[in-house]
């Protein structure tokens, strides 16, 4: 006779939200799988495994959603009390995260900084203040933390480089100001630091500095001379914003030479085309990028734009206002279009559609 297999913890936690609650379809599924949870600390196994790092982030992080930081600040000390060491750690930074939360900032602070004198060179201590502090906008606090770690640690470049990453793509006049602090930093004490080049780079061409971004992307080139995201945005600029088409187009093909099949850089081929009057080649890239691109991205509906305004340039109506339905319609749900692009495609699609 077999024995019945007992079910794992992972099974049971599971089991716990849906044996009681089904499907969800009565109520909002995240608040359920919360109740579910909590009912399931008190009846599984009479309580949490001490060593089940998993199981207490998720009830502390479960505590935090629903707006119960001190539960969560209990539920860590408890399980400090008992775990084992070489995972108290990740724990020790959880509770810091709802000292903060629960408004023992400066209880919150001396278990960050115990953190960092017993590992120095382990920025997730860091990384978490930083979240806090994004969560409350408060960027000043946020640009000092990163920048004393740094003066402390130099040789990381990496931690201030991804910090200023995910802030840089913080729609906030404010967080994107700090990433180029951030960066400015890094560049200072480091002035061949590509990842640092790369994302600011990124981010002065995101705000409309485009010839101090071309300096980068150039400086980044000639460190790294196959690196097709610098060459690609390059040329982007130097065809989009100065003009410099012939530059342009000798800069994709370049890179094209290293990754024929590289979407971005077809596309890019394609509006130069466009832009020195080649509609034929300009034609034959856009329409293969439409083929490349998922259809689901932004990619596609610029490709789709750029397409329908060059067949309109060759007197292929009918097929120039269908990709330009589909791209403003797509436009719609994912966006890909700037403000300018928006504005030429509308008025073209008017024009398409007085058959002009």
């Amino acid at each position: 006779m077999s024995k019945k297999r007992k079910l794992g913890r992972g099974v049971a936690i599971v089991g716990a939200g849906m044996s009681k609650f089904g499907m969800f379809r009565d109520r909002d599924s995240k608040d359920l799988f919360v109740e579910a949870y909590k009912e399931m600390v008190d009846s599984v196994d009479k309580g949490l495994d001490p060593n089940d790092i998993d199981a207490v982030m998720l009830l502390a992080g479960t505590y935090l959603t629903t707006g119960e930081p001190q539960k969560a600040v209990n539920v860590l000390r408890q399980h400090l009390l008992t775990c084992d060491p070489s995972i108290s750690r990740k724990c020790r930074i959880a509770l810091a995260v709802a000292l903060y939360k629960a408004g023992s900032k400066s209880e919150s602070q001396e278990e960050f900084n115990a953190l960092e004198e017993s590992n120095p060179t382990d920025p997730n201590p860091l990384l978490a203040q930083v979240q806090l502090l994004r969560e409350e906008k408060l960027w000043s606090q946020l640009n000092l933390k990163v920048v004393e770690r740094y003066q402390k640690y130099p040789n990381d470049s990496l931690t201030p480089v991804v910090i200023a990453r995910d802030l840089a793509a913080i729609n906030s006049n404010e967080a994107r100001q700090t990433a180029e602090n951030i960066l400015w930093l890094v560049l200072k004490n480091n002035p061949s630091s590509t990842g640092a080049m790369s994302v600011l780079a990124i981010l002065l061409e995101m705000t409309g500095r485009h010839d101090e971004s071309a300096e980068l992307y150039q400086r980044l080139i000639e460190l790294e001379p196959e690196n097709l995201i610098a060459i690609n945005n390059l040329a982007w600029i130097l065809s989009e914003e100065k003009g410099q088409y012939q530059q342009a187009l000798e800069l994709t093909r370049k890179g094209l030479k290293l990754a024929p099949n590289y979407t971005d850089l077809i596309e890019t081929r394609g509006v130069v085309f466009y832009r020195i009057g080649d509609m034929t080649k300009a034609v034959e890239d856009l329409a293969r990028c439409i083929e490349l691109y998922p259809s689901s991205t932004k990619q596609y509906v610029a490709a789709s734009f750029h397409l329908a305004r060059a067949l309109d340039k060759i007197g292929r109506k009918d097929e120039a206002l269908k990709h330009l339905n589909q791209a403003l319609e797509l436009e719609e749900k994912t966006g890909g279009l700037s403000t300018a692009e928006l504005n030429e495609a509308k008025h073209l699609l008017i024009k398409l559609q007085e058959g002009n």
